[in-house]
């Protein structure tokens, strides 16, 4: 996600055809779920065992890793309301 500057389009492209694929889901969820995400991204310590105890072939890759969770964290967070904002209206765009 973060190598793309489109990175706010797509997650909104992602967002709508979720929305399309689920019409049953409420708004409220939709509009909630950039939280839920960044919650996610900070949160979770995937790979970090692996990164730091695990063997040499478990680590290949997983600095990369971490510095893009870190950045996409910080995009989600930064632009939180926009995000939040933008899928409610995907939801809203949804029968379009």
């Amino acid at each position: 996600m973060t190598a793309s500057p489109r990175w706010m389009d797509r997650a909104l492209t992602f967002a709508t055809k979720y929305c399309r694929a689920n019409p049953a889901i409420r708004q409220s969820d939709v509009q909630f779920a950039p939280h839920g995400w960044a919650i996610q991204l900070v949160r979770s310590d995937y790979g970090l065992r692996q990164l730091y105890f695990g063997a040499i072939s478990r680590q290949a890759g997983l600095g990369g890793f971490w510095g893009q969770r870190c950045e996409t964290a910080n995009l989600i967070l930064n632009n939180l309301d926009k995000v939040a904002d933008g899928f409610a209206e995907a939801w809203e765009r949804r029968n379009a």
